[in-house]
């Protein structure tokens, strides 16, 4: 199993987000409006809200936000299960040629606004 996060670069502590989230898919894979729930408890229980700077505080309430993309490779070492959330690709390469791709195969998908795991609950409603 592997899994990689983007974090959104204009989120507030992003970077610390998508790590949470790469860390329990490599521990759980079974991702849920529960599981994301849990890692969203997580991340609040981590802060020092009181601590931050007003400013600081602000861009926290606004969330953070990240991509997910998580790869298990099935017991048979053959077939693969991919998970993506957001606007992280997996591409399938064979022989130095295109095999498939997930979530997009064209381009142009990439010009839509990507959904992404928020630290703010009511925004993963998607999932």
């Amino acid at each position: 199993c592997i899994a990689v996060a983007d974090g959104a670069s204009e989120s507030y502590d992003s970077q610390r987000w998508a790590k949470l989230l790469v860390e329990a898919y490599v521990h759980d894979q079974s991702v849920s409006a529960a599981w994301v729930a849990d890692r969203v408890q997580e991340y609040v229980s981590c802060a020092d809200y009181p601590a931050l700077s007003w400013a600081r505080q602000a861009a926290f309430d606004r969330g953070s936000f990240a991509t997910l993309l998580g790869l298990e490779l099935a017991p048979n070492g053959t077939d693969a299960e991919v998970l993506a959330i957001g606007d992280s690709l997996a591409v399938h390469v064979r022989n130095l040629a295109k095999q498939n791709s997930f979530p997009f195969s064209q381009s142009e998908q990439f010009d839509a606004r990507p959904q992404l795991l928020s630290t703010i609950s009511a925004n993963n409603s998607f999932v």
